[in-house]
């Protein structure tokens, strides 16, 4: 996983601003969709939330600035 996102953000394609270990941590919400429900739906929206977050020009937090938990 590591290589294959370290190639994309060397092309340019990937954000910079992002780890590895944080990508890994957004698709585990994969694994707890509903499999009663909606998990197609679920797994398209939350598939496309991610690719569309981790492309090149999504914009990036400003440093200082992470929101408060």
């Amino acid at each position: 996983m590591g290589a294959l996102f370290a190639a994309g953000v060397a092309a340019g394609t990937l954000r910079s601003d992002m780890e590895t270990a944080d990508v890994v941590r957004a698709m585990g919400g994969l694994l707890r969709l509903d499999a009663d429900g909606d998990w197609k739906g679920q797994a398209d929206r939350q598939i496309r939330l991610l690719m569309d977050g981790l492309q090149t020009g999504a914009p990036a937090r400003a440093e200082g600035h992470e929101p408060e938990l």
